[in-house]
């Protein structure tokens, strides 16, 4: 069992879920029932191709089916490489409730009719033991308020996250408020765990595929509260005849309001990777990224929702700052912050550039570490 704490918001109530659920009895190929939804005539061929508006299915061998666009490939119960047939997804609303279903997709669904919306068979064998989650609230207010009579107690809320099963380490924590939910996304084994809290409860919100591989990723909310995910996908490649090289690219998701995700991609380097630096969204809902092109400055990229179209700007830093890090100002301009030196070899500062040149922002301090860093955390919207 692994513990995530957070210092950001109140309880979690994850929905409870059930043993896996089991498809039904399977027709033969071409003519398919599986569960509560018939199967479609597929057509059934030995080689080819399907045509471009169909879902083809791979069976053994050359042997494929060929499914409409309003069907799925239905395959036998414990998920093996046979086809059956062609399911049917629901066109319906699916129940609320149900036994838990598992997809052969490896993932798990409320229920069998949700699997089947998806377009995966649901399957019984291969179920495996299902998380469980579980919030409480901490102990950090039990040495609160500390400090002179009448300051106000510095932490808001105070969360206690427990999964079972899940290492919560690759990619960090990341949190964004919305006006109505706080978003907590947890770099967990290569994927993003995102959750939305309230006063309430917490729920478990689909995230979209984003393979987290050396740098952090990034989690905003946009100006109709729905998040938005970042991260560098890069990895290195050996190719025999051209040697190590890096497929992959950074890449933008972007929830839409049926919950599905859209996905971008920014930039990519054939021979280097492009780690994220920081997220951000404008007034006007457009994304900024900024990121490292290793070897030149920074880029900051923007992304238009609306029509996917990315505009990218090689950045002008200031050079006598380290550890740079940026946001949006006011204005919707970028705004750069990052550790300068003060004169003493022994002390630093937290600085923010501008048109008038750098100006200060606290106290100079003495870093207890070789890499002092600092993060930038955007304010509560209202408390939740």
């Amino acid at each position: 069992m692994t513990t995530l704490l957070l210092a950001c918001t109140t309880s979690i109530d994850l929905a409870n879920q059930g043993a896996g659920g089991s498809s039904g009895s399977s027709g033969q190929a071409g003519a398919g029932q599986a569960g509560d939804g018939q199967g479609g005539a597929g057509q059934a061929g030995g080689s080819g191709a399907c045509r471009a508006d169909q879902v083809t299915c791979e069976g053994s061998g050359e042997r494929f089916l060929c499914c409409e666009a309003d069907q799925f490939c239905l395959y036998s119960e414990g998920c093996s490489q046979a086809w059956v047939g062609c399911g049917t997804r629901p066109t319906g609303d699916c129940p609320q409730t149900g036994p838990v279903a598992c997809g052969c997709d490896g993932k798990t669904y409320a229920n069998e009719c949700e699997a089947r919306r998806a377009g995966v068979t649901a399957s019984s064998q291969w179920c495996q033991p299902v998380e469980e989650c579980a919030a409480t609230t901490g102990d950090l207010f039990a040495s609160c308020p500390g400090g002179e009579p009448g300051e106000a107690c510095a932490v808001l809320t105070d969360l206690v996250v427990r999964c079972t099963g899940t290492d919560f380490a690759r990619g960090g924590v990341r949190v964004a408020p919305s006006p109505t939910s706080l978003y907590l996304g947890a770099g967990s084994q290569g994927a993003v765990r995102l959750l939305a809290a309230t006063s309430a409860a917490v729920a478990t919100v689909p995230a979209p595929a984003l393979k987290l591989v050396r740098s952090p990723f990034g989690l905003l909310v946009d100006t109709d509260g729905r998040p938005r995910l970042a991260s560098d996908e890069s990895t290195v490649v050996d190719d025999p005849l051209a040697g190590l090289g890096f497929s992959g690219a950074l890449v933008h998701q972007a929830m839409n309001a049926d919950q599905t995700w859209t996905r971008v991609e920014v930039g990519k380097k054939p021979d280097n990777d492009l780690p994220l630096i920081d997220v951000a969204v404008s007034s006007a809902g457009v994304s900024h990224l900024w990121y490292d092109t290793l070897g030149a400055s920074p880029t900051q990229a923007t992304i238009d929702p609306a029509t996917g179209q990315v505009t990218t700007t090689e950045m002008t830093p200031a050079k006598s700052l380290i550890a740079r890090r940026y946001a949006l100002g006011s204005n919707d301009q970028s705004v750069e912050f990052g550790l300068g030196s003060t004169g003493d070899n022994t002390k630093t500062q937290l600085r923010v550039a501008s048109d008038l040149g750098l100006s200060p922002l606290g106290a100079p301090f003495a870093p207890r570490s070789s890499g002092p860093f600092f993060d930038l955390v955007a304010p509560p919207v209202a408390p939740l």
